[in-house]
């Protein structure tokens, strides 16, 4: 029986996945399976997979499902598995060649209670003639035993690939939920915090794990802007959910932990602002009720604009701001 199972959930991942299955091919520990759940592709995936499976030492299996999401295809991914701790890898992205190995070394030592491990990453974006470094992501300012406030507030640290789960926790929570829209790994990670599990931060000298950017897919943007709200309005309900009439919850925080809320509260709040006014117009006075008064984050004369005229007027201003920067080739937010 392996020690790690590997899961890659693909849909149309022709372009893209040799490059995720290489970084799975260089790993130094090999004590390992892939399970590939080729979502219904309507390109060259399943065959890609194939060719790479001939030619790899180790146990590779392909499951082919009608198109249900990447949730669905997650599950069938971890419920195939046979080795107690799982690495969930899009494929899109890429692990680096001692992943596995530094994060499994403390596997042994740890708790029951422990039900993931987590090392720093890092975020690239992949065109055809360039890959550039956007940005590296700090891990350890999660507690070790989050709450399910901390995971809300920190979520911009939480990427599904980063770690390494202990597959009995993901069979308690029944892995992800297959109704999300959007954000299913933020709420997979808030339900394994309201059992009160641990986590352990795995020390590394470079990101052990890579996310390819997607600028196509921002939230906001083109198509993507019903998806948005989405997020928002979910993000914002976790929030409202997890005080339920107590303010004290965010009490806790570290003054990093709640910077970071408040730009998420921020982030989202302009989104709905923008796209759905309505639903901005409910959820503002329902923060300010439990967290006082929410103002923008960024930019900085969005924030103090917003002193002067609230948030809703200021952010009116913004919008003809960025109609005629955009018009004049110049907005950059």
């Amino acid at each position: 029986m392996p020690q790690i199972s590997i899961i890659i959930p693909a849909y149309n991942a022709a372009p893209f996945i040799a490059e995720t299955l290489a970084s799975v091919t260089a790993q130094t520990f090999r004590d390992f399976e892939v399970i590939v759940v080729d979502d219904g592709s309507g390109d060259d995936t399943a065959e890609i997979v194939r060719a790479w499976a001939s030619e790899v030492s180790f146990p590779v299996r392909l499951i082919q499902q009608s198109n249900a999401g990447v949730s669905a295809a997650r599950n069938a991914g971890w419920r195939a598995a046979t080795a107690d701790w799982v690495q969930f890898l899009d494929a899109d992205d890429f692990i680096h060649p001692e992943k596995l190995a530094l994060q499994f070394a403390e596997c042994g030592e740890l708790s029951d209670s422990v039900a993931y491990v987590t090392s720093n990453w890092a975020e690239v974006r992949v065109t055809p003639t360039e890959r550039r470094h956007i940005r590296n992501v700090d891990c350890q300012l999660l507690p070790q035993v989050p709450s399910e406030m901390d995971v809300l507030a920190l979520c911009p640290t939480l990427t599904l690939a980063a770690h390494l789960f202990r597959r009995v926790h993901v069979a308690r929570i029944s892995g992800f939920d297959i109704g999300l829209k959007v954000d299913e790994d933020l709420e997979f990670f808030l339900r394994l915090a309201r059992l009160g599990l641990q986590q352990h931060y795995v020390s590394a000298e470079t990101p052990l794990f890579t996310v390819r950017q997607q600028i196509d897919r921002r939230l906001g943007e083109g198509n993507f802007k019903y998806s948005a709200v989405d997020a928002a309005n979910q993000f914002v309900g976790n929030v409202l959910r997890v005080c339920d009439g107590d303010s004290s919850t965010v009490e806790h925080l570290s003054a990093t932990a709640r910077r970071s809320l408040d730009g998420r509260l921020s982030l989202y709040l302009r989104l709905m602002c923008r796209y759905d006014r309505g639903l901005f117009r409910q959820r503002l006075p329902e923060l300010e009720a439990h967290l006082g008064r929410v103002l923008p984050t960024n930019p900085g004369y969005l924030r103090v604009l917003s002193r002067l005229i609230g948030f809703e007027r200021a952010e009116d201003v913004a919008s003809v701001y960025r109609r005629i920067k955009t018009i004049m080739g110049v907005y950059h937010e």
